[in-house]
């Protein structure tokens, strides 16, 4: 995970062996607090690194490969009774080759209640408000 093009937040799964293609299960499970100023920008990244395996078929589904932000507290410049929420899901498999950085495209929208993402292959969330936010992922 990214803030501002920063590695803030790194899990992994090591897969090995050969005949490795699609993968069935997260090779990467993140949550994280981060204080965000308005305008900072979140990203996930994912990588095949095993040099014999094929390349790497993310699971799709709405509780396969996932990302949820959400703000939990902050100075006013919301509405106290007002919330930040996101959430996007994988709704196909995205693929990338042996090697590569890739950001992972969380292109289906659960829910935005004030248009933070941007999807696509530089899929990111923009903090529209500063304050405590709550950051997790299933990749």
């Amino acid at each position: 995970m990214y803030i501002n093009g920063v590695s803030v937040a790194t899990d992994s799964f090591d897969v090995t062996g050969t005949g490795f293609g699609s993968f069935d299960g997260p090779a990467l499970k993140v949550s994280y607090l981060a204080k965000l100023s308005a305008g900072d920008l979140v990203t996930f990244f994912t990588t095949q690194q095993n040099s014999t395996a094929a390349a790497r078929t993310l699971r799709g589904g709405q509780d396969d490969t996932y990302a949820s932000i959400n703000r939990l507290s902050g100075p006013a410049t919301v509405a106290a009774n007002e919330s930040i929420l996101s959430r996007y899901s994988t709704s196909a498999g995205q693929s990338f080759a042996t090697g590569s950085d890739v950001i992972v495209n969380f292109g289906t929208k659960t829910f935005d209640t004030h248009g933070t993402v941007t999807t696509g292959a530089g899929w990111k969330f923009t903090a529209p408000a500063p304050g405590k936010y709550c950051i997790q992922a299933v990749i």
